[in-house]
């Protein structure tokens, strides 16, 4: 099990879990291992859009991380 990662969604309406994409295992919150059925049945709306557009920014700026080459060189790349 060393080396491994999963991400657990552990809500009150139920559990889900997600698996890293290409090493990279980021979590932005607001259900992305699916919507438990009975928010989805009331018709479940993210709050903020900031919500669909966190975790792909963040993907883009780790996996950016992958070709630095120092602490400099990474500030600049997830700038």
């Amino acid at each position: 099990r060393e080396g491994f990662a999963i991400d657990l969604e552990t809500t009150p309406a139920g559990h889900g879990w997600m698996y890293p994409t290409d090493g990279l295992l980021v979590h932005g919150n607001h259900y992305q291992a699916g919507i438990p059925a009975p928010l989805a049945a009331a018709g479940y709306r993210p709050m903020s859009s900031d919500s669909l557009v966190r975790v792909p920014r963040a993907e883009q700026g780790l996996a950016a991380l992958r070709h630095s080459t120092g602490p400099e060189e990474s500030r600049e790349l997830i700038r």
